[in-house]
This record gives structure tokens, C-alpha cells and sequence, in this order.
């Protein structure tokens, strides 16, 4: 077809997109499943973090939930502390 090939940065930025549609997709899934199988809007869950250094620290961490019923994931999140020095900033027009 004598297409150019994606630069690797655009294949990650493509990626990065279609993990996070990906994920939430299954999550989702995940929670109907147990609505469905079991009848109900509630379920036992068990929740696990990890954080980079042990103590009040860490600047880093994430967390998963995971069904009790199905051991399948219904939720993630993570948590990254960036210095307000290093964020960049965008001028509201």
C-alpha cells in the first residue's frame, strides 16, 4: 500500500488510548457479569494497593478491586504525585 510506518511515539499514544477503552470495557463487563449471575446490585470485594516506599512517602502507589464472587478485576487506580514545578501549564484564551 506503500503507506509510511507509524512512529513510535504515535503507536503509543494509539495504544495508551485503546488500553484505557479496553480496560474500562472488561471492568464494566466484569460488574454486569456479577449483577447477572448472581442477581444482585451487591458484591463481596477484595481490595489490594501497592505503593513504591513503604511509610507516609511515597509519592507513588495504584490499587485493585477484585470481585470476591468471580476474582475477576472491577476497578484500578493509581495515584502519582507530580511536583507543581514539573506539571505544564496551559494559558486559558
Amino acid at each position: 500500500m506503500n503507506l509510511p510506518a507509524l512512529s513510535k511515539s504515535g503507536y503509543k499514544k494509539h495504544e495508551q488510548k485503546l488500553l484505557k477503552v479496553v480496560t474500562e470495557d472488561s471492568m464494566c463487563n466484569a460488574a454486569k457479569e456479577v449483577a447477572e449471575t448472581f442477581n444482585r446490585d451487591e458484591c463481596g470485594v477484595s481490595v489490594d494497593g501497592a505503593w513504591q516506599r513503604r511509610g507516609h512517602t511515597s509519592l507513588n502507589g495504584c490499587v485493585a478491586v477484585l470481585s470476591m464472587d468471580t476474582g475477576k478485576v472491577l476497578d484500578l487506580g493509581s495515584y502519582v504525585f507530580v511536583l507543581p514545578h514539573l506539571q505544564k501549564t496551559t494559558k486559558n484564551a
